[in-house]
């Protein structure tokens, strides 16, 4: 029998595990994007001490004063 999550329908032999490799594709793009995310906010916490903010003027924001 041939599987395909997408087609796999309720009650047939092939669900569950159409379940399962659905579920385990979803966990690994869930790591990737949470790997991807670490990255990037790794890289953001570096540079924030090197980030002025501005106020609405354009003026920088004395030390302090947020």
């Amino acid at each position: 029998m041939y599987l395909d999550r997408w087609t796999a329908r309720s009650g047939e032999p092939a669900y569950p595990k159409a379940i399962c490799l659905a579920l385990v594709d979803a966990v690994d793009a869930a790591l990737r994007s949470a790997a991807e995310i670490d990255r990037r906010a790794a890289r953001l916490l570096s540079v924030a001490p090197k980030v002025r903010t501005m106020n609405t003027y354009g003026a920088p924001v004395p030390e302090g004063i947020a």
